[in-house]
């Protein structure tokens, strides 16, 4: 929601080394490369990389612990006070994030009011281009947006702390549900 309500999706964002220092998940953005701000924001929200997250919050805020101060400040402006971040990753590292089904799904809600976040959940695959030209396809995590014909997106996450989660939303084209799963051990 911070880096769409940002503007200018357009931009470009310069990645830093800071930003590919990560782990686990990586798409493999190199330091000094250049994206335009809607393509990372698209890549992160179908398949959670975190050299990503990283970069579009170091460039949002000028580093990733006040990217988190301003996810926290946001947060209770909706009406999440049962959250606490610290990453703009969900890793946890440094330690002390937490939140509630009830408040991802307040999160869920706003974020699907966005046009750009509304498409980038819903998209299944998408071909990133890498800004030395070559490209590699990535793949949506949600499997009920592969396998429900009402899903129209969201979020899916993973730490062994937190187990297998799922933030998902079905739409009938009138009314929107949402379904937030927390500590799954299966997939």
């Amino acid at each position: 929601i911070l880096i769409c309500d940002s503007g200018n999706l357009d931009e470009t964002v310069t990645v830093m080394s800071s930003d590919t220092q990560c782990e686990p998940t990586k798409i493999g953005i190199q330091a000094g490369q250049r994206y335009r701000k809607g393509d990372l924001l698209k890549a992160v929200l179908v398949r959670s990389s975190n050299d990503i997250a990283r970069c579009l919050a170091r460039h949002h805020s000028g580093s990733v612990s006040a990217f988190a101060h301003a996810m926290n400040r946001r947060a209770r402006q909706l009406g999440m006070h049962n959250s606490y971040f610290t990453n703009a990753s969900g890793l946890p590292t440094p330690s002390g994030q937490y939140s509630t089904a009830r408040d991802l799904a307040i999160l869920a809600n706003a974020a699907m009011r966005r046009h750009p976040i509304r498409e980038a959940v819903a998209t299944k695959a998408m071909v990133f281009r890498f800004s030395n030209g070559t490209s590699k396809t990535i793949y949506n995590t949600n499997q009920v947006l592969k396998g429900n014909p009402y899903c129209v997106g969201c979020k899916t996450g993973y730490t062994r702390v937190a187990g297998r989660c799922l933030v998902s939303a079905a739409s009938d084209g009138r009314k929107t549900v949402y379904a937030v799963i927390l500590g799954s051990k299966t997939p």
